[in-house]
């Protein structure tokens, strides 16, 4: 019948890892990863949580993935509806990010949060981020040589002007 017995196929099913897909908002799956940060000590299902959602958190941020569904509410059919009339009619609407989002990208850590400024400003273009978003796209661009060398030198000169008007020594002292 079976190659071994029922219990020897129990004990292998488990050491099975089960995994389930809930189906949970970018709100929700943002919550949880700053939990798990928030998380003192931190848990071994802390630093695994903190591994896998960062990243897919990440992503569904700038639509690098899709949801699985939409469940739209009437008040976000009828502003869809003004949208698609407007554009129909060559009017300008507002595709600003919520202040709520906003907010969500900036609580990331800086290097994930560089990236997607920097990932955002590849797809959309620099004139279309704020000034704190092409900073962080510029260091991603920076840390990760992604810079041209005449790109690298003025970067380099911008954050040494910087530094000069904040005061800031070679060692990195801030000085009255």
């Amino acid at each position: 019948m079976f190659p071994y017995n029922t219990k020897q196929a129990d004990k292998a099913r488990s050491k099975i890892n089960k995994k389930y897909r809930p189906s949970l908002t970018l709100g929700q799956l943002t919550k949880i990863v700053e939990l798990a940060q928030a998380e003192e000590p931190k848990s071994i299902e802390a630093f695994q949580l903190i591994a896998s959602l960062t990243p897919y958190v990440a992503k569904a941020m700038i639509g690098a993935v899709t949801p699985s569904y939409e469940a739209v509410s009437s008040e976000q059919k009828a502003q869809d509806k003004q949208e698609a009339l407007n554009d129909s009619l060559g009017l300008e609407t507002s595709k600003e990010l919520s202040p709520k989002i906003t907010a969500n990208i900036t609580s990331l850590p800086k290097e994930s949060y560089w990236k997607l400024c920097y990932q955002k400003r590849e797809r959309l273009g620099a004139s279309m981020l704020s000034a704190e978003e092409n900073l962080g796209a510029q260091e991603y661009a920076y840390l990760n040589d992604l810079m041209s060398a005449e790109e690298i030198e003025a970067f380099e000169q911008a954050s040494f002007e910087q530094a000069s008007d904040m005061n800031i020594k070679g060692d990195g002292s801030y000085e009255e």
